[in-house]
C-alpha cells in the first residue's frame, strides 16, 4: 500500500477496494433505505447539489435454499435480466458454509420477506428478523451497500479546508432533558462565524432552539462537530424541543 521510492519519498497507492472505483467528486452525505432508494448529496464549486438515484440492495448468505420456492424466476446475476430481475444472485468464492452468495433485489425489504418466509419453512418456526440467522445472513446498512455497490466515496477530490464544518456545544442545567434545561450554546464554524446565544430565564429557552436551528439551517454545513453529538447533545436538544411544544427543524 505504501511503496518508496529510490529517494525514500512515501508515496500512497490507491487501490479501489478501499478508495472507491467511481470518480464522482464531492460526495459530502449520503442517505439510503432498505427499499434501494438513496440520495446523494454533493459540494461542487462552493454549493450543495443532490441527486436522487436507485440502487439494488443486497446482502451476503450461505445458501440458496431459503430462496427455493422462486423456481426459476430467482435468476444469476450474470444472465440477461439478472441485474434487473426481482431477486438475483452472484456466486462468489469460498468453501461451502461460507458467505458464498450475494442476493440482490429490486426491494431489499421483499427481499427479507421472501427470505423470512423460506427460512421460517425450512427451520419449522416463525423467523421474523434476518439478524436471528447471523449463520445464514450478513447484512449492512443501506447507505454502506449503496457505496460499495457504485464504488463511491466521501470527499473524493476534497481537500481538508473545502468541507464546511460547524460546531455547537450546548450547556445545560442538568443531565436529564426532563429536568433541566439548554441555558446556552456556543457556535462556530470554518467559515467565519463564532457566535453565543443564551438563555438566562426558562421562558427564552424555546428562543434559543429556534435561533439555533435557524442558524444551522442558514449555514448549511457539510460536517457537524461536537464532543458527544448523538450521545448527549442532540437527544438533549431533540427532547426539550419536545417539551416546549416546538419544532426542530435542522
Amino acid at each position: 500500500m505504501f511503496p518508496f521510492t529510490s529517494d525514500e519519498t512515501m508515496v500512497r497507492v490507491e487501490d479501489e477496494r478501499v478508495f472507491g472505483w467511481d470518480a464522482m467528486p464531492g460526495i459530502v452525505s449520503v442517505w439510503a433505505n432498505r427499499e434501494g432508494r438513496a440520495v446523494v448529496w454533493q459540494r461542487l464549486e462552493g454549493r450543495i447539489t443532490f441527486t436522487t438515484e436507485r440502487f439494488r440492495p443486497w446482502l451476503f448468505a450461505t445458501t440458496l435454499e431459503d430462496l427455493s420456492h422462486l423456481g426459476r424466476s430467482l435468476l444469476p446475476l450474470d444472465v440477461p435480466a439478472g441485474d434487473v430481475a426481482a431477486v438475483s444472485y452472484r456466486e462468489l468464492e469460498g468453501p461451502e458454509g461460507s458467505y458464498r452468495y450475494m442476493l440482490s433485489a429490486r426491494d431489499g425489504r421483499a427481499l427479507e420477506r421472501m427470505l423470512l418466509n423460506g427460512a421460517s419453512r425450512r427451520l419449522g418456526r416463525q423467523v421474523t428478523n434476518l439478524n436471528d440467522l447471523p449463520e445464514t445472513y450478513y447484512r449492512l446498512g443501506p447507505v454502506e451497500q449503496y457505496l460499495m455497490l457504485t464504488g463511491r466515496v466521501y470527499f473524493r477530490g476534497m481537500v481538508y479546508d473545502d468541507l464546511h464544518r460547524l460546531q455547537f456545544d450546548l450547556e445545560t442545567t442538568a443531565l436529564d432533558p426532563h429536568r433541566g434545561r439548554i441555558f446556552m450554546v456556543s457556535m462556530r464554524d470554518n467559515r467565519g462565524l463564532t457566535m453565543t446565544i443564551d438563555a438566562p430565564t426558562p421562558g427564552e429557552e424555546a428562543e434559543l432552539i429556534t435561533r439555533l436551528c435557524a442558524l444551522i439551517r442558514d449555514r448549511d454545513p457539510d460536517v457537524i462537530e461536537n464532543h458527544n453529538l448523538f450521545g448527549f447533545d442532540l437527544p438533549f436538544l431533540e427532547q426539550r424541543a419536545e417539551v416546549l411544544g416546538i419544532p426542530l427543524i435542522l
